[in-house]
């Protein structure tokens, strides 16, 4: 049976892919030596919402909806990586290595596959967070008094603003400094920590 999401997985772009509607849940088919794969299916008020991935057929079972799609995982990620031009567009707006992990852990070579760059993703974004919250709380304050989206320039000025001592401003910038620098090292950047 065909899997349903509530919403596309966050940082998979899907701007320059056109969705395909039905009244009825969509399910795979073989067309010669085509597999149309529906992928990430939504419901909606009048049906579904999906994209029908075109995969050359190589053997599938496309009787188990999540077994083909790890069959396919190869085609799927191509398909909706997009092609060069639509690739060096996100690299260019800073979104493609988002886009790249987001496809990647949608469609997984095998099921529960790790990618180990998501992963250090989540911890660099954890460590930027507890790094906020303890510079807060040596203001007395909390992530609520920061505005939706800042920089270091912004913290500085915040912890300047609350009194915060130079020597731990000094330590503060230091940490910042090295988020910074481990999400360019992982293709990533800092307004994706938000």
């Amino acid at each position: 049976m065909t899997t349903i999401i509530d919403k596309i997985p966050e940082g998979l772009q899907t701007n320059f892919l056109r969705e395909t509607e039905s009244g009825e849940l969509p399910a795979i088919r073989r067309e010669g030596g085509v597999l149309r794969i529906p992928a990430l299916v939504r419901r909606t008020e009048d049906g579904y919402v999906y994209f029908d991935v075109p995969v050359p057929f190589t053997g599938q079972d496309i009787s188990d909806y999540a077994k083909c799609l790890r069959q396919s995982y190869a085609a799927l990620r191509r398909f909706f990586y997009g092609d060069w031009a639509k690739q060096l567009e996100q690299q260019l707006h800073g979104t493609f290595a988002r886009h790249q992990y987001a496809v990647k852990t949608a469609f997984p070579k095998v099921e529960g596959e790790v990618i180990p760059e998501v992963e250090r993703f989540a911890a660099i974004k954890d460590e930027f967070w507890t790094a906020v919250d303890a510079a807060c709380a040596e203001v007395g304050k909390t992530r609520a008094d920061l505005p939706a989206k800042f920089n270091s320039e912004d913290m500085a000025r915040f912890a300047v603003e609350n009194g915060m001592a130079a020597a731990k401003i000094a330590e503060y910038a230091q940490v910042f400094s090295t988020i910074s620098l481990n999400l360019l090292q992982n293709g990533r950047n800092w307004d994706e920590l938000f």
